[in-house]
This record gives C-alpha cells, sequence and structure tokens, in this order.
C-alpha cells in the first residue's frame, strides 16, 4: 500500500511536484516526473479507499462484538 500525497513546489518559477510520506518520524520526499503524476495519484486515491473501506468493516465487527 502507498502512502503520502502529491506536493506542488515553485521552484525558480516553474512548478515541480513531489511525493511525500512520513518514514520513522521523518518526512520523505521524492521528485515525480511528469508521466509520474497520474499514475501515483491513482493509487493514492485506491490505497485512500482501501484504507476507508478497511475501517467500515472494522468498526462493522466492533458493534457485532
Amino acid at each position: 500500500m502507498i502512502k503520502g500525497t502529491i506536493v506542488k513546489r515553485l521552484i525558480r518559477g516553474k512548478e515541480r511536484f513531489y511525493h511525500q510520506w512520513r518514514e520513522n518520524g521523518k518526512t520523505m520526499s521524492r521528485y515525480l516526473k511528469p508521466d509520474e503524476i497520474l499514475p501515483l495519484r491513482e493509487k493514492l486515491e485506491e490505497s485512500r479507499e482501501e484504507v476507508k473501506l478497511k475501517s467500515k468493516l472494522k468498526l462493522k465487527e466492533d458493534k457485532k462484538d
């Protein structure tokens, strides 16, 4: 599962995109090439939906007990 977010930064007048996430309490960042932005955005969205679904399922299980 991929975690993090896509961050846009303005560097020397140009927009640059980075994948940002936390690892062992530190913020990590990786530059994204233009052709990497959309596929990563889709994967991040899928990951978020998966987390929401798991959370809902867990809540339902907790209510049954």
